[in-house]
């Protein structure tokens, strides 16, 4: 950390917490929704770069066979070199927009930029729309939904509808996680949540986590953004939870980052730089 020493919340606290959880009202905007009012009223959004064609052919059947109402959102794409600068600038700084700058020496650092400046968007667009909403990435994978078009809607709800009302973000499925408390039969508490492949994010979630984008290259050395939720999350500065059993999971489509390649090239300064070994 720079500037801002940040303490581990010790176990103890951590229970108390999840105790509290347990008797906290429930967040009422679910209690009397059906699923088809749900499908209505919580977006679907999947970030994917628009040449991508493959891949978005592959997300969309899986999304359709789950009988999900969806919405293809262009990811940022690092290798567009006409992108305004101003559109990075608005949640990038420091050392990682000079990685955007600089295509040819940080093409890896670039896709990882761009990534991330897809996630902000959305949050931006969940501020000014003050509207809850789903956030997939191409690579997920869902059920298929076979008689009944409403199955995954149904499941959602059911997560939804055991969550505390201070919550601010459910993962729908997570890489690696720090396991909380156990809320019900579809909630569980998260201490800490990696991976961006799928997560349903309030627009207070959306202003948090932009508010610390904007000062993250001051107060973090690694402002990715699986790893600047995990740290709020991990810091009690957002409420999080993660859907138990997983609402989604990964598909066997190839990621787009190759991060073998990348790592193969890194100097110990930039693995010290771009916090890798929090990722590996």
């Amino acid at each position: 950390m720079r500037g801002v020493l940040r303490v581990k919340v010790p176990e103890s606290k951590w229970k108390e917490l999840e105790n509290a959880k347990r008797s906290m009202p429930k967040d009422a905007t679910y209690q009397n929704m059906t699923a088809q009012q749900l499908r209505e009223e919580l977006p679907v959004r999947v970030i994917s770069l628009a040449r991508a064609t493959e891949r978005r052919t592959t997300v969309s059947k899986v999304l359709e066979a789950a009988g999900v109402t969806y919405e293809l959102v262009d990811a940022v794409d690092a290798a567009n070199t006409s992108i305004p600068l101003s559109d990075v600038k608005k949640f990038v700084r420091g050392y990682r927009l000079r990685h955007w700058k600089d295509a040819e020496r940080y093409r890896f650092h670039r896709q990882k930029v761009a990534v991330d400046v897809s996630h902000y968007q959305n949050l931006d667009r969940i501020c000014k729309e003050n509207r809850t909403a789903v956030i997939l990435e191409d690579d997920v994978n869902l059920p298929e939904a076979g008689r009944n078009k409403d199955a995954w809607y149904i499941s959602v709800l059911a997560a939804l509808q055991e969550l505390p009302q201070d919550w601010d973000v459910l993962y729908v499925d997570t890489c690696t996680e720090k396991r909380g408390a156990v809320l019900g039969d579809h909630v569980r508490v998260a201490r800490q949540a990696l991976c961006t492949l799928g997560y349903i994010a309030t627009p207070r979630f959306a202003r948090k986590a932009l508010a610390q984008v904007r000062t993250s290259n001051l107060r973090l050395r690694t402002p990715f953004v699986d790893l600047l939720y995990a740290n709020m999350i991990e810091h009690l500065e957002v409420a999080g939870y993660v859907a138990a059993p997983p609402l989604a999971g990964f598909s066997s489509a190839k990621s787009t980052m190759d991060y073998a390649a990348a790592y193969a090239n890194l100097t110990d300064w930039d693995k010290w730089v771009m916090g890798w070994r929090r990722l590996h």
